[in-house]
């Protein structure tokens, strides 16, 4: 079932507009998305996405690596001027964090931490 068939069907069945989404083939992203992500994320290899619509909005998750082999997510909206990337996620290491973000975060974090709940990652987990 294409994207738009299945997107009207869940509308039908009463899904709220808010919690729709649907995954995409890497192939099917539009030619004018791609150019987006190449320019912002320059030799990106998108390795999965996903199409969300969310208050009338439209956006994609595209996941993928940069050249250097690290992961990066990409949220892309559809605007009337074209496709907007509104937030770039990747994972970096606890010492990469900038300073006055590491200091905002450790009150929170360290009855976390420190109550054995979680704990920051030393290393990368296996693929």
């Amino acid at each position: 079932m294409g994207v738009a068939r299945w997107l009207v069907s869940m509308l039908a069945c009463g899904v709220p507009a808010a919690l729709l989404a649907a995954p995409i083939s890497p192939l099917d992203l539009p030619a004018d998305m791609r150019a987006t992500i190449e320019k912002t994320v320059p030799g990106m290899m998108i390795t999965g996405a996903e199409r969300k619509e969310r208050d009338g909005r439209i956006y994609h998750d595209v996941e993928g690596r940069r050249p250097d082999g690290a992961e990066v997510e990409l949220d892309i909206l559809q605007t009337p001027g074209g496709w907007e990337v509104v937030e770039i996620q990747r994972d970096i290491g606890w010492a990469d964090v900038p300073a006055l973000a590491r200091d905002t975060a450790a009150p929170a974090l360290a009855g976390i931490i420190d109550g054995g709940k979680a704990q920051l990652l030393t290393e990368a987990w296996p693929h």
